[in-house]
């Protein structure tokens, strides 16, 4: 999956009941966002959590980084 497309399903999916994500999928987000200093820094890969509204704001500071500013 492309960094938009992840962006773009994380922020689907964490307007979900459960917005469960697996580690090495927040880990990706983590990066994408700058590893933003309210955040942790890593989560176990395998690890399954429940990310609502920081997943939210994970997205929109992954996507102000990965889209270039026209």
């Amino acid at each position: 999956m492309t960094d938009s497309e992840l962006i773009g399903y994380c922020d689907l999916h964490c307007e979900s009941q459960r917005a469960l994500f697996k580690g090495i999928h927040i880990n990706r987000m983590l990066a994408l966002a700058g590893h933003p200093d309210d955040f942790v820094q890593r989560v176990p890969d395998e690890e399954w959590i429940s990310v609502h509204e920081p997943m939210k704001e994970l997205c929109q500071l992954a996507r102000q980084r990965v889209t270039p500013n026209v």
